[in-house]
């Protein structure tokens, strides 16, 4: 722990002597998101929320520090700030952005309060929502069992033209954005950009066999990187689909507190 707040510091005092580039602001951010994590996991939620609030509205982790920052806020009974920051997170704007877990986070604070309807409401959007979505994420991942012609289907996917219904793209595409599968993508890019040279160079040398060996390398080096991209995309769409599935478990855990609740009420009238 100590180590790993030492590391970020190193990171946000070297960046404060600098003028900061693009690059260089991407890692303060981190730097900041990873320290407000470190707090987080302490129980030092105060310290997490004044390193999440470093988080500019600008910033592509924004919108993840606004979430992860609910449940600082949940945790400290700050239960109006948790509500507002999940508001956020479900208005309109946000569309294209997917925080299914924000909606079992409101069941339970309206649980907590005795607002026994409307955390059912809450547990009611979240499986009308994602549920269906759910089936979708896993019928996508046994589209193709090669995971070269996979990563041709994921391509579709991140460009919109794989035929599927809008949410379902919005929601796959979500779980595409991992920094370590973009990665992998732009290393297959590369490999193609470099396929492209050779088939473009002098004739002549073509028809080498240095030629001829280096273009068999690439095009076996481009197959595998093909091949882990994706398989490491259908990891991705599987982790997610996997996670509302072990949130659909809390939303019928919470549902069932909540009739209980509501029984036992009845009950203490009667």
């Amino acid at each position: 722990f100590l180590m790993a707040i030492e590391a970020f510091k190193r990171v946000l005092e070297r960046s404060a002597q600098k003028k900061k580039d693009v690059e260089q602001k991407e890692f303060v951010e981190l730097a900041n998101l990873s320290m407000a994590r470190v707090f987080y996991s302490t129980k030092q939620f105060n310290l997490a929320l004044k390193y999440f609030d470093k988080i500019p509205q600008d910033s592509p982790d924004w919108l993840h520090s606004l979430f992860e920052s609910s449940w600082a806020y949940f945790m400290l009974k700050s239960y109006s700030r948790t509500l507002g920051n999940i508001h956020t997170l479900n208005a309109p704007y946000f569309e294209q952005e997917f925080f299914p877990e924000s909606l079992i986070l409101r069941a339970v604070v309206y649980y907590r309060h005795c607002r026994y309807d409307r955390a059912e409401e809450a547990t009611t959007e979240f499986q009308q929502t994602y549920v269906p979505l759910r089936k979708e994420l896993l019928a996508i991942t046994k589209k193709y069992e090669d995971n070269a012609e996979f990563y041709g289907y994921v391509k579709k996917i991140r460009n919109g033209s794989a035929g599927l219904p809008d949410r379902v793209t919005l929601l796959a595409q979500s779980a595409l954005n991992d920094r370590q599968l973009l990665k992998s993508f732009s290393y297959v890019d590369e490999l193609k950009r470099e396929l492209r040279q050779v088939d473009r160079a002098d004739p002549a040398w073509k028809s080498t066999a240095v030629a001829a060996e280096i273009q068999t390398d690439l095009e076996l080096q481009k197959s595998l990187a093909e091949g882990a991209a994706g398989e490491l995309a259908r990891d991705r769409i599987k982790r997610l689909a996997t996670e509302i599935g072990e949130l659909t478990q809390d939303a019928i855990k919470i549902d069932i507190e909540t009739l209980n609740a509501k029984a036992n009420e009845i009950t203490a009238e009667l």
